[in-house]
């Protein structure tokens, strides 16, 4: 789950329809398509490859109107519920949130950050503000602490970093794990990508 919560970070939301594309490429391959839909939700469809497992879709919704969030499992036909409240059993994550510069990637200006956890995990960040559309989509993620939490939030507006994500490295060593905006744009998304599909049966657990 640590690429959508790379991928959800400094989102903020829509006030009309988007879609958003997504390529990850280094120690993993993934293509994440996100459609936002400001009277339907929130929909990101992952296609990755993992060892041992083959290709898989999963598939996050958090419908508007619901206090929920599914996950479905393309491949085995079943999806989890969560609800969106967050848990306070878990604390805020500690992140310190740095800002490098002011730089131009894939044609959008952006703010370049260096977001360093407790471990000493580092990823550069960069955040636009230029793509039309984006507001606040704090209602729909930051009450659940996959997605990171209002503190979090806080500090990317503080800093002018709050906006869209067009990048983002992850470092891990000798490797890197890279996610990069590749299609960005207006498009009404069908009430039916925000309903769980007939066939597909609850479970507790995640199934692959």
């Amino acid at each position: 789950m640590k690429t959508l919560f790379l991928l959800l970070l400094s989102f903020t939301a829509f006030t009309q329809d988007m879609y958003l594309e997504y390529k990850t490429s280094g120690t993993m391959v993934a293509t994440n398509k996100i459609y936002t839909s400001a009277s339907s939700g929130m929909r990101m469809e992952m296609e990755m490859n993992i060892p041992q497992v083959g290709k898989m879709l999963t598939i996050v919704m958090i419908p508007k109107g619901k206090n929920s969030m599914f996950i479905l499992n393309e491949k085995s036909k079943t999806y989890t519920e969560s609800p969106m409240s967050a848990n306070k059993d878990v604390k805020d994550l500690d992140f310190n949130i740095q800002v490098v510069g002011k730089e131009k990637v894939a044609g959008y200006n952006c703010v370049h950050l260096k977001v360093t956890t407790a471990q000493q995990q580092v990823t550069d960040m960069w955040t636009t503000k230029d793509i039309a559309g984006y507001e606040t989509m704090e209602v729909l993620t930051k009450g659940n602490n996959m997605f990171g939490s209002e503190k979090i939030y806080s500090q990317l507006k503080s800093k002018g970093a709050d906006g869209i994500m067009v990048k983002t490295v992850l470092n891990m060593g000798k490797n890197a794990m890279v996610n990069e905006l590749v299609k960005a744009e207006k498009r009404s998304a069908p009430p039916s990508l925000f309903v769980i599909p007939a066939g597909y049966s609850k479970v507790t657990t995640p199934k692959y």
